[in-house]
Order: structure tokens, then C-alpha cells, then sequence
């Protein structure tokens, strides 16, 4: 009875530990299933998520390299710190990524490592791998699949946004390189205008006021091109203002200087022909001449209104005074050459009249000798040649403008220079735009 009841409790054992294991295998191989599912995760974790994040990290990459390229500081420091913030949670999401494809790998190689043992040891095995990798494999892969998936979105949306304000730094970047440019290329147009002033023929004139006004502007030049490097854009466009205005200011002085030295030498030019015309006058006893007396003073006071008109920086009114001052000499000089040549006239008529009277009386005498009368005999004084045969001058004919010449021989040494017209100013420069908030 005894090995009765000790075979029934060796087959009761038996069958429990059988059951028992079954279920443990069947626990197993649940488990299992669930580690092959989040083995093949991990793989995907690898072969796509990393891969992804680091198509990220490098258009993150691309906007930092572009934030050391902007001119504004504040642009350049917040584009900066919101691609730090974005690289820190890119990092944090690929550590997370990392961190569960390892411990999943973990978890598969400790369940299927187990070494030789009975089929009690196996199924206690694998109950306390069960419950001990809980955390791992046991927990709900799905819900913390689905966190980790909200984190590392988070963390990507954070690139797109990034790229956009970078965008919108280049465009105001863009536009304000254009519109260095378009000043930079107002400057040297301003020093080429600057550079056909002949200083050096001023210099040797010794007019100093043209060469301190053309250093001046080279000055304003270099500072202009200096502010083109700053982001104040209201201080570079004041800076290059500034300079072509004192490039046309130094234009307009050495046109001014110019024309006052040429308007001085055409002037005292003037001056000497009105004395000589006076003078001639006074020779040839014209100087009662109907208008002569009028023409002369108003060519005095001409002259006398054009020398005023040099102190005076409108070089189109100099120039003017000038013109009418010389105009007034050339009328003074017709109308002396008119009366000389209306002179010469009457004295030729003059002459032709005696000419004529002589010749009648010579005709008409009667009392004249025979010995000085015209004849054929030696002695009678026939054929006898007159002492003398008067013959009126061959006339003259009056002498046109063009073959007189200048009445001005125009012989200034002043240095030639016109002012160019006024170049057209550049646009006004596009202002940075203040950093917008990420």
C-alpha cells in the first residue's frame, strides 16, 4: 500500500510539473513573440529613424552655417541659440532611439541565453525573465512607442521652423548686399567724377580752394566705403550722402574757380581792346562819333558787372556778364571800324572831288603859256611831260569779320574744366529687419 500511494504521488507530481511547464513555455513563447516584434523595431530604429535624424541634424547644420554668415548680432545670436535648443532635443531623440533598440537587444540576448537545464529550471527561468525584464519587454511597447514618437516629432519640428527664419535673414541679407552694392557702385562713380578735376592745373594756377575741396571729398569717400561695412543702414546712407555731396561741391567749386579765372582774363583782355579801341579812336578823330561816347561807357560798366559776378558761385550768371561785357567791346569795335570805314569814304570823295576840279581847270585855262602847254616842237615845248600826274588810290574794299579775326585772342592760361552733370543718386538702402522670435 505504501509504494501505492508513493507511485500515485510521483504520477501526480509529474503531471503538475508537466502542466506547469506548458504554461511556462506557453509564456515564453509569448514573450518571445514580443521580443522578435521589438527586435525588428529596433531594426527599423536604426535603419530609418536614425537615418532621419540625421537628415535633420545636417539641415540643422546647414542654418548654423548660416547664422555665422548674417550681419545683424542679434539675428546671428538668436538663430544661433534656437539651433543649440533644436540640436540638443535632435540629440536627446537619437539617445532615446538608441537607448531602447539596446535595451531591447539586451532583453532578447537574456531570455535566450540561458545554458543547460531541466525543464523545471527553464520554465522558473523564464517566469523570473518575465517579470524582471518587465520594463523592457513586458510594458506596453505601443504607448511608450507612441511617446517616444511625440518627443522626436517635437524635436523635428523645431528644424523647419528654424529654416524659415534663416530664410528670412537671407532675403533681408540679400537685400541689404544689394543695396551695398548699388552704394558701393555710387562711390566709384563719385571718385571717377571726383578724378576729372585737373587739380594739378589748379595747383599751378594757385588756387588752393579746388584742391582742399577735392581732398575733402576723398575723405568723405573713404568713410562712406567704411560705413558699407556696418549694419546701420540709416548711417551708411547718411555716410554716402554726405560724400556725393561733397563730390559736387568740389565740381562745382573748380567750375566755379575756373570760370572766374577765365571770366578775370577774358575780362581784363576786354579791358586792354576798349583802350586800344578809345585810343584809335582818339588818333582818327572819331571820338565824337554819334554813339561812340554811349558804347564805351557801356562797355565800362559791363565789365565793371561782370567782375562783381566772380565773387558770386552761379557760374552760369559769370559766364553770362561775362559774354555781354565782351559782346559790348565787340559792338564798340563795329561801330569804330564803321566810323573809321565811313571816314575813309568821305576823305576818298573828298579827294575824288578836288581830283576832278583840278582836272577842270586844268582843261579850261587859256592864258597858259605856250611853253607849258602840250605840243609837238622842241622848242615850243610840244610834247614836254607834265611835272607831275596825280591818280585818285585804288579803292579799297572793306575787310569782312571772318578775315579780321578774333577781336580776342581767348589766350588764358585759367585751368579748362566744366562740372559734369549731376549723377542720379542711388536708392535708398533696404533697412535690416529686427529678429523675429522662434
Amino acid at each position: 500500500r505504501s509504494k501505492e500511494k508513493h507511485a500515485t504521488a510521483v504520477a501526480n507530481l509529474n503531471a503538475e510539473t508537466i502542466t506547469a511547464l506548458m504554461k511556462s513555455c506557453d509564456a515564453a513563447e509569448e514573450y518571445v513573440a514580443k521580443g522578435i516584434a521589438q527586435k525588428e523595431e529596433a531594426y527599423r530604429i536604426r535603419a530609418e529613424i536614425l537615418g532621419m535624424l540625421d537628415g535633420y541634424t545636417s539641415r540643422l547644420n546647414a542654418v548654423k552655417e548660416i547664422a555665422k554668415t548674417l550681419y545683424d548680432e542679434r539675428a546671428k545670436e538668436l538663430l544661433a541659440g534656437e539651433c543649440e535648443k533644436a540640436e540638443i532635443a535632435l540629440n536627446e531623440s537619437r539617445q532615446e532611439q538608441m537607448t531602447a533598440a539596446n535595451s531591447w537587444d539586451q532583453a532578447i540576448l537574456s531570455t535566450a541565453s540561458g545554458g543547460p537545464g531541466g525543464l523545471r529550471r527553464a520554465a522558473t527561468r523564464a517566469n523570473l525573465n518575465a517579470s524582471a525584464s518587465r520594463a523592457n519587454i513586458a510594458a506596453d511597447p505601443e504607448e511608450e512607442k507612441r511617446a517616444r514618437e511625440e518627443r522626436m516629432e517635437d524635436a523635428k519640428s523645431m528644424v523647419p521652423s528654424l529654416e524659415e527664419l534663416a530664410a528670412r535673414f537671407l532675403e533681408e541679407k540679400a537685400k541689404m548686399d544689394a543695396a551695398r552694392a548699388e552704394y558701393a557702385d555710387a562711390m566709384e562713380s563719385a571718385a571717377d567724377r571726383l578724378d576729372t578735376i585737373p587739380v594739378e592745373q589748379f595747383i599751378i594756377a594757385g588756387i588752393k580752394t579746388v584742391s582742399d575741396a577735392v581732398a575733402d571729398s576723398r575723405e568723405a569717400i573713404y568713410n562712406a566705403q567704411k560705413m558699407l561695412q556696418s549694419m546701420d543702414a540709416e548711417a551708411f546712407k547718411a555716410a554716402v550722402k554726405a560724400a556725393t555731396k561733397s563730390v559736387e561741391v568740389a565740381m562745382q567749386t573748380a567750375a566755379h574757380e575756373s570760370a572766374r579765372v577765365q571770366a578775370m582774363g577774358d575780362l581784363d583782355e576786354a579791358e586792354k581792346v576798349l583802350a586800344d579801341i578809345v585810343l584809335k579812336a582818339t588818333e582818327d578823330q572819331l571820338l565824337e562819333t554819334a554813339g561812340f561816347d554811349n558804347s564805351v561807357s557801356s562797355s565800362e560798366l559791363a565789365i565793371a558787372t561782370a567782375r562783381e559776378q566772380c565773387m558770386i558761385p552761379d557760374v552760369a550768371v559769370l559766364q553770362a556778364k561775362t559774354q555781354e561785357a565782351l559782346s559790348a567791346v565787340e559792338a564798340t569795335n563795329d561801330l569804330y571800324e564803321r566810323a573809321l570805314e565811313a571816314k575813309k569814304r568821305a576823305d576818298r570823295d573828298r579827294f575824288n572831288k578836288l581830283l576832278g576840279m583840278w582836272g577842270g581847270k586844268q582843261a579850261s585855262a587859256t592864258n597858259v603859256p605856250q611853253a607849258f602847254r602840250g605840243g609837238s616842237g622842241k622848242g615850243s615845248g610840244l610834247g614836254a611831260k607834265p611835272l607831275f600826274k596825280v591818280r585818285a588810290p585804288p579803292p579799297q574794299e572793306e575787310t569782312s569779320a571772318a578775315d579780321k579775326g578774333p577781336l580776342f585772342s581767348g589766350s588764358s592760361k585759367a585751368p579748362v574744366y566744366e562740372a559734369p552733370a549731376a549723377a542720379t543718386p542711388p536708392p535708398a538702402p533696404v533697412e535690416a529687419a529686427a529678429p523675429a522670435t522662434a
